[in-house]
């Protein structure tokens, strides 16, 4: 059976430049849709900066080992070892550690499809388009569901997983005299892969998984040679480990902070750090999603002006050449309209959130150009010589 199929499909001018238009509908929801995106990501980026300002001022550093009553309700900065009470089991196979948690991790071999199109122009404005299917199998952690297969026959994946990935968590997890509520558990990392030292006996409806590596249990007939439907499971542990942790005391729970503008504040970082390198660890993480968060709203306002401006390229399609060149001269212009639009957008933005910065701003800009206006004014003036200094009258001839 091949595992790879080519589909040949050819296209006229018409269709082409019929579906342009339609398409302009979709590239105009595209560029608009991008205002609110660069918009509302440079006020959540201040909403965010804000709260935590307003954290790192009032946030205070205790020591885990015994409770404040006075610090309730109040934001606090606690690091130690955080510790359970239980040990993580598995119930299916029994297997039991000492630690935070337990993560069962299982893949299956499936076939999996990969699509590419390449496409020609045509003299006239029509193209053909080759679509090649290819199949290949590999280790997947989730369903892929064949029947969405272009070509299903010969490549069919098993629905029916006889065991599938869990993770079983201690009872509570508590930090010296602290106990971590639920979401600031769900920050702690630290995962790591279970050893498998002795063999692990699953239930029969599982039949006999065998160990195939140093954390690894396989089901199937050759580990070496995986067949569609086998299996892999990897066990990965949660030590005990020291963490810090920002949060709200409320009694010995550590929970969410709700700052005054309404966002909740908790921060958990591996290792014991000082509140002040946790604050700046937040405001990075911030300022990094602020720039992919505008770098994601520029490309979504270039691929919607570009769509608007389909129609212009395929009337010139008609001679691929001019076709093409209209392509890259679209796609150039394009992205200097969207560079500036959100550089617009995004600096009325700082304004209407922030006024005294984004009018500090705007008026240092306006006085950058001004002076640099000024300057090339000045070279470009001619450099006239000063004029020579009047000569002085000739003394007048001596008395006789």
């Amino acid at each position: 059976m091949a595992d790879k199929f080519s589909v040949v499909t050819q296209s006229g001018f018409g269709s082409r430049f019929g579906n342009s238009i339609k398409g302009m509908i979709v590239g105009f929801v595209f560029f608009v849709g991008a205002f609110p995106v660069l918009w509302l990501n440079e006020g959540h980026a201040v909403s965010v900066a804000k709260s935590l300002e307003e954290g790192a001022a009032t946030v205070i550093s205790v020591i885990a080992d015994s409770l404040n009553a006075d610090n309730q309700g109040k934001l606090v900065h606690v690091s130690g070892k955080v510790e359970s009470n239980s040990d993580p089991t598995d119930p299916i196979s029994g297997v039991t550690v000492s630690g935070l948690g337990l993560k069962r991790e299982v893949e299956m071999f499936q076939w999996k499809e990969k699509k590419e199109t390449e496409e020609v122009k045509k003299v006239g404005g029509g193209t053909e388009k080759r679509t090649t299917y290819s199949y290949y199998k590999d280790w997947e952690d989730e369903e892929v569901d064949s029947d969405n297969f272009e070509y299903e026959s010969g490549h069919e994946n098993p629905s029916d997983w006889p065991l599938r990935s869990e993770r079983f968590l201690s009872e509570r997890a508590s930090l010296g005299a602290f106990v971590l509520g639920d979401q600031a558990r769900e920050e702690l990392g630290g995962w790591v892969d279970l050893n498998a030292d002795r063999a692990i006996d699953f239930p029969d409806q599982f039949e006999q998984f065998q160990k195939s590596g140093d954390s690894e249990y396989y089901h199937g007939q050759n580990s070496r040679d995986p067949q569609v439907g086998d299996l892999r499971v990897r066990y990965r542990v949660q030590p005990e480990a020291d963490y810090s942790v920002v949060a709200k005391q409320d009694r010995e729970v550590l929970l969410p902070f709700t700052t005054s503008n309404g966002r909740d504040l908790l921060l958990v970082e591996s290792g014991k750090q000082t509140a002040a390198q946790m604050f700046q660890a937040a405001q990075d993480r911030n300022a990094m999603l602020t720039w992919i968060l505008r770098g994601v709203g520029t490309f979504v306002m270039w691929i919607g002006l570009m769509t608007i401006f389909a129609p212009i390229t395929r009337v010139l399609d008609i001679v691929p050449f001019l076709g093409n060149l209209a392509e890259k001269g679209v796609a150039l212009i394009s992205a200097v309209i969207s560079i500036f639009l959100s550089v617009v957008t995004i600096g009325v933005a700082w304004i209407f959130y922030r006024p005294l910065l984004g009018g500090t701003l705007v008026v240092l800009a306006v006085a950058f150009v001004i002076w640099m206006r000024r300057g090339k004014s000045a070279a470009a003036q001619p450099n006239v010589p000063p004029p020579a200094p009047p000569m002085a009258p000739p003394p007048p001839p001596p008395a006789r």
